[in-house]
């Protein structure tokens, strides 16, 4: 078991390593408590931090007073070029976490949701969306209905997390998702992430508060590699590599989904 230890590194995983060259690696990377590791008899992949193997190599102390400080030789620690090439990979490309796959993912699923539940929710309380409206009480609505159907969206991802461990657009999109520890995710944690992510990365689904919540969520990932939602709740997210035909259904399931609300406005404005 002792050269059984993988890191990942952007898309990729880098091993086998022995525990004494993973430690020499992530005593070098900066934001080394959050890189994913695994090695065997591991149910998933974990944050560094969280091995007690690791944990002690990733404390570092406060420098030394000037006149306490005494010239020290760095023992000479033989390190596989590519094992190099890999560490720098991952601390000097934030690109790798793919932000913008995570939101369009995001979105997709929002917006196959928002759709599903009006339409419903519209046979079932027809009047709701009845009566006359002027101009500013016809946006007030919207911005209503924004902030309805992302908190109904609340609750539907829970459930998908709970149940299939994942959404279609995080499927499609290649983005997977778990939970450090575990193999299956509970309700209660994956609603506590569903909602922080409504609150702190949505902005409520208020369209010019969801701008700057959005704005801070993407400098947290690119300096701390982690939303603050998966690094409160332990959280890990892995993208996997895409494919040109996954692209291809990608672009196919975006169509459609331009295609329906192009003719339910269209509708709308029959009716």
């Amino acid at each position: 078991m002792e050269n059984t230890w993988f890191y990942a590194a952007g898309e990729t995983s880098v091993g086998p390593l022995s525990l004494a060259d993973l430690t020499a690696i992530l005593s070098r990377v900066s934001g080394a408590h959050s890189v994913l590791v695994w090695r065997e008899g591991f149910r998933s992949w974990v944050r560094a931090d969280s091995v007690a193997e690791l944990a002690l190599c990733l404390l570092k102390p406060p420098p030394l007073p000037i006149h306490q400080r005494t010239e020290q030789i760095a023992p000479a620690i033989k390190i596989r070029p590519d094992d190099q090439r890999a560490a720098s990979h991952v601390t000097s490309r934030p690109d790798n976490l793919h932000p913008w796959r995570r939101y369009f993912a995001r979105i997709m699923d929002l917006y196959i949701f928002i759709l599903v539940f009006f339409f419903i929710l519209g046979l079932i309380f027809p009047e709701f969306f009845q009566g006359p409206q002027t101009q500013g009480s016809e946006r007030a609505n919207d911005y209503a209905f924004t902030v309805l159907g992302s908190g109904a969206y609340v609750l539907f991802e829970a459930i998908c997390l709970n149940t299939f461990g994942g959404t279609f657009g995080k499927f499609l999109y290649g983005v997977g998702i778990a939970l450090e520890g575990e193999r299956h995710i509970p309700f209660p944690k994956a609603l506590k992430r569903a909602l922080s992510v409504w609150v702190r990365g949505l902005g409520f689904g208020i369209p010019i508060v969801s701008l700057f919540t959005l704005s801070v969520a993407y400098r947290t990932l690119s300096r701390e590699r982690q939303t603050s939602w998966d690094r409160d709740f332990h959280f890990s997210i892995t993208p996997h590599r895409l494919s040109v035909f996954r692209w291809l259904c990608i672009g196919v399931a975006w169509l459609l989904l331009f295609c329906v609300v192009l003719i339910l406005i269209a509708f709308g404005r029959r009716a």
